[in-house]
Protein backbone atom coordinates (compact mmCIF):
# COMPACT_ATOMS: atom_id res chain seq x y z
CA UNK A 1 0.00 0.00 0.00
CA UNK A 2 1.56 3.30 -0.85
CA UNK A 3 1.65 6.49 0.75
CA UNK A 4 -0.26 8.48 -1.67
CA UNK A 5 -3.22 5.77 -1.60
CA UNK A 6 -2.97 6.15 2.47
CA UNK A 7 -3.39 10.12 1.29
CA UNK A 8 -5.86 9.56 -1.17
CA UNK A 9 -8.38 7.34 0.75
CA UNK A 10 -10.14 9.56 3.30
CA UNK A 11 -10.74 6.04 5.13
CA UNK A 12 -7.87 4.56 5.60
CA UNK A 13 -5.93 5.23 8.99
CA UNK A 14 -2.75 6.39 9.23
CA UNK A 15 0.14 4.34 10.37
CA UNK A 16 1.90 5.55 13.48
CA UNK A 17 5.71 4.85 13.96
CA UNK A 18 6.18 3.83 17.23
CA UNK A 19 9.01 5.26 19.24
CA UNK A 20 12.31 3.25 19.66
CA UNK A 21 12.29 0.73 22.02
CA UNK A 22 14.21 1.07 25.54
CA UNK A 23 14.64 -2.48 27.30
CA UNK A 24 14.58 -3.24 31.13
CA UNK A 25 16.87 -0.89 31.81
CA UNK A 26 16.83 2.11 29.68
CA UNK A 27 12.82 2.10 31.01
CA UNK A 28 14.14 2.00 34.56
CA UNK A 29 17.22 5.03 34.02
CA UNK A 30 14.15 7.11 31.79
CA UNK A 31 11.96 6.86 35.40
CA UNK A 32 15.15 7.81 37.25
CA UNK A 33 15.54 10.91 34.62
CA UNK A 34 12.06 11.78 34.89
CA UNK A 35 11.63 11.51 38.61
CA UNK A 36 9.71 14.75 39.45
CA UNK A 37 7.74 14.57 35.95
CA UNK A 38 4.27 13.13 36.76
CA UNK A 39 2.87 14.25 32.71
CA UNK A 40 2.55 11.68 30.06
CA UNK A 41 1.94 8.35 30.27
CA UNK A 42 3.62 5.04 30.85
CA UNK A 43 3.27 2.05 29.98
CA UNK A 44 2.98 -1.55 31.73
CA UNK A 45 6.47 -2.47 30.58
CA UNK A 46 7.96 1.23 31.97
CA UNK A 47 6.27 0.99 35.20
CA UNK A 48 7.19 -3.02 35.59
CA UNK A 49 10.93 -2.45 34.29
CA UNK A 50 11.32 0.61 36.88
CA UNK A 51 9.32 -1.86 39.70
CA UNK A 52 11.85 -4.64 38.79
CA UNK A 53 15.39 -2.52 39.61
CA UNK A 54 13.21 -1.21 42.47
CA UNK A 55 13.47 -4.31 44.30
CA UNK A 56 16.70 -5.15 43.09
CA UNK A 57 18.68 -2.32 44.55
CA UNK A 58 16.23 -2.39 47.82
CA UNK A 59 17.40 -6.22 48.04
CA UNK A 60 21.47 -5.16 47.40
CA UNK A 61 20.88 -2.00 49.77
CA UNK A 62 19.50 -4.74 53.03
CA UNK A 63 22.67 -7.03 51.73
CA UNK A 64 25.10 -3.88 52.20
CA UNK A 65 23.28 -3.34 55.28
CA UNK A 66 23.65 -6.36 56.72
CA UNK A 67 27.33 -6.80 55.79
CA UNK A 68 27.91 -3.24 57.57
CA UNK A 69 25.81 -4.07 60.64
CA UNK A 70 28.02 -7.54 61.40
CA UNK A 71 30.79 -5.68 60.61
CA UNK A 72 29.97 -3.11 63.59
CA UNK A 73 28.49 -5.68 65.99
CA UNK A 74 29.52 -8.62 65.25
CA UNK A 75 27.65 -11.91 65.39
CA UNK A 76 26.28 -10.77 68.89
CA UNK A 77 22.75 -11.79 69.80
CA UNK A 78 21.37 -8.77 71.17
CA UNK A 79 23.08 -6.30 68.10
CA UNK A 80 21.17 -3.69 66.20
CA UNK A 81 20.09 -3.56 62.88
CA UNK A 82 21.33 -0.52 60.85
CA UNK A 83 19.12 0.18 58.07
CA UNK A 84 21.22 2.91 56.53
CA UNK A 85 21.79 1.61 53.04
CA UNK A 86 17.86 0.64 53.21
CA UNK A 87 16.35 3.91 54.80
CA UNK A 88 18.21 5.87 51.85
CA UNK A 89 17.11 3.46 48.69
CA UNK A 90 13.56 3.82 49.76
CA UNK A 91 13.86 7.47 50.20
CA UNK A 92 15.60 7.82 46.77
CA UNK A 93 12.89 5.82 45.13
CA UNK A 94 9.74 7.52 46.99
CA UNK A 95 8.95 10.22 44.44
CA UNK A 96 10.06 8.44 40.98
CA UNK A 97 7.68 5.33 42.64
CA UNK A 98 5.04 8.09 42.70
CA UNK A 99 5.62 9.70 39.39
CA UNK A 100 5.77 6.24 37.63
CA UNK A 101 2.25 5.46 39.20
CA UNK A 102 1.31 8.78 38.02
CA UNK A 103 1.78 8.44 34.33
CA UNK A 104 0.74 4.60 34.57
CA UNK A 105 -2.74 5.81 36.13
CA UNK A 106 -2.41 8.75 33.07
CA UNK A 107 -2.13 5.58 30.57
CA UNK A 108 -5.46 3.54 31.48
CA UNK A 109 -7.37 7.04 31.37
CA UNK A 110 -6.99 7.96 35.11
CA UNK A 111 -6.37 11.58 36.76
CA UNK A 112 -3.36 11.22 39.08
CA UNK A 113 -5.47 11.99 41.82
CA UNK A 114 -6.71 8.31 42.42
CA UNK A 115 -2.85 7.90 43.56
CA UNK A 116 -4.57 8.88 46.68
CA UNK A 117 -6.33 5.70 47.01
CA UNK A 118 -2.54 3.73 47.76
CA UNK A 119 -3.01 4.85 51.19
CA UNK A 120 -5.83 3.65 51.94
CA UNK A 121 -5.25 0.16 53.61
CA UNK A 122 -5.79 -3.39 52.04
CA UNK A 123 -7.65 -1.25 48.96
CA UNK A 124 -4.29 0.71 48.02
CA UNK A 125 -2.28 -1.89 47.04
CA UNK A 126 -4.63 -4.25 45.69
CA UNK A 127 -6.20 -0.69 43.44
CA UNK A 128 -2.14 -0.25 42.53
CA UNK A 129 -1.63 -3.98 41.49
CA UNK A 130 -4.79 -3.77 39.07
CA UNK A 131 -4.24 -0.64 37.74
CA UNK A 132 -0.15 -1.63 36.36
CA UNK A 133 -1.31 -5.20 34.99
CA UNK A 134 -4.22 -3.58 32.59
CA UNK A 135 -3.71 -2.28 29.40
CA UNK A 136 -2.92 1.14 28.42
CA UNK A 137 -5.72 3.32 25.71
CA UNK A 138 -3.94 2.07 22.33
CA UNK A 139 -5.39 5.34 21.48
CA UNK A 140 -4.51 9.41 22.48
CA UNK A 141 -6.50 10.33 25.67
CA UNK A 142 -6.09 13.78 27.32
CA UNK A 143 -2.58 13.05 29.21
CA UNK A 144 -0.85 12.46 25.11
CA UNK A 145 -0.31 9.80 23.18
CA UNK A 146 0.34 6.27 23.90
CA UNK A 147 3.70 5.08 25.33
CA UNK A 148 6.03 4.29 22.11
CA UNK A 149 3.59 5.87 19.74
CA UNK A 150 3.70 9.75 18.26
CA UNK A 151 0.88 12.05 16.95
CA UNK A 152 0.13 11.34 13.75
Amino acid sequence: MSSEFLQDDPGASAVVPAAPRRGLWGHFVYCMKNYANGKGRASRAEYWSFVLFEVLFLFAAIIIDVIVTLAVYGAQTNSHFLPIFTCLAIFGFLLPNLTVLIRRLHDVGMSGWFLLLEFVPYVGGLFALVISLIPGQAEPNKYGPGPGRTLP
